[in-house]
């Protein structure tokens, strides 16, 4: 997000972001680490709406909102008995859908909800299929049937709403693409392993010390695809200027993605 306001940008964007690390949709259908966690839900019932619900505030035309939510409700739901492609994501992307639709509410206009990268390839995952290798396929379906229904919410969205254009950014595609061949862009062709997790930022490196020693240490996918993202993510800008809402679940650090 910070790529996307300032590095990739010359003009004038005023961002909000919303998020609350390890966030679900919502806490009663999967719970968050943490019963302080704000859900989808409560970030739009008790941060947006009240604080940012006035159109008078933001003009429609040139505002973009972004959503990007569900690795931990993929996590943390995928294992269980009844499979997350059943009731469980039916239940959660309805009350997705009715938090989005409280947004357009105010007025907003213009979408881009984000899908989820390949988690079932984090170390993670990578570990715990060493004594259950039945976990990885079962992830990456749940991870692909949740980016099939972001698709269709997307259209959705759009259809039922005359005047909205929503957009998908397919992070799923871009992580892919970087796990398998870090030299497919140039912002992450110096890095050499895509598997480890990485210890620096449990001291909370900066970026640019990261970047420094990016040759020399364990480096994940999370951070690299991050700053592609926002590069990719820029051109969706070219037509719409000034500000930005983010509501939405950003697996921001490479150690929440890849630990």
């Amino acid at each position: 997000m910070d790529y996307l306001t300032t590095f990739y940008n010359d003009s004038l964007i005023l961002t909000y972001n919303l998020a609350s690390g390890g966030a679900t949709v919502d806490s009663t259908l999967v719970r968050p680490y943490a019963d302080t966690v704000l859900s989808i839900q409560d970030q739009v019932e008790e941060n947006y709406l009240p604080k940012y619900g006035d159109a008078d505030f933001w003009d429609p035309s040139s505002t973009l909102f972004a959503f990007w939510i569900g690795i931990n409700d993929v996590g943390n739901a995928y294992g269980w008995s009844n499979n997350t492609s059943g009731e469980v994501f039916d239940s959660i992307f309805s009350q997705y859908s009715q938090s989005i639709d409280k947004v357009v509410r105010t007025g907003a206009r213009n979408f881009v909800l984000l899908n989820l990268p390949p988690v079932q390839k984090t170390p993670l995952t990578s570990q715990q299929a060493a004594t259950n290798p039945e976990i990885v396929p079962r992830e990456e379906a749940a991870v692909k049937d949740w980016n099939n229904r972001i698709d269709t919410l997307a259209s959705d969205l759009q259809e039922k709403n005359p005047g909205v254009t929503t957009m998908v950014f397919d992070s799923y595609s871009v992580f892919s693409k970087v796990l398998d061949n870090p030299g497919a862009y140039t912002q992450t062709a110096g890095y050499k392993n895509l598997t480890g997790y990485c210890t620096l930022y449990e001291k909370y490196i900066s970026l640019q010390a990261t970047r420094k020693v990016s040759r020399l240490t364990p480096v994940t996918a999370e951070r690299l695809t991050h700053i592609l993202l926002h590069h990719r993510a820029a051109s969706l800008l070219t037509s719409i200027s000034g500000s930005i809402h983010f509501t939405q679940h950003i697996q921001c650090t490479m150690s929440s993605l890849l630990s």
